[in-house]
């Protein structure tokens, strides 16, 4: 066993490969996490079909749906442990 510096190719020869690996299964990670949470988000939307149809039957539609809709997301983790 040889110290990375007195290697063939050196530390970046010897740690080329693993890291490329790691790197690779890291942006499979990152991809698989983006399709769940857009999955979700039009599960949700999906869900939610229903109330948007009834609220622009009754007139309340207007513009302060789409506001609610990309912001709930973000606040909700914020509120929920208050409601605990």
């Amino acid at each position: 066993m040889t110290p990375l510096w007195q290697g063939h190719l050196g530390a970046q020869g010897m740690l080329g490969r693993p890291l490329k690996i790691l790197m690779a299964v890291s942006i499979l990670m990152l991809v698989i996490v983006c399709a769940n949470i857009a999955n979700l988000m039009l599960a949700r939307a999906v869900s939610r079909q229903k109330e948007f149809g009834i609220r622009l039957a009754l007139g309340r539609g207007g513009s302060g749906w789409p506001g609610r809709c990309s912001s709930r997301p973000f606040c909700w983790p914020v509120a929920e442990p208050c409601w605990e």
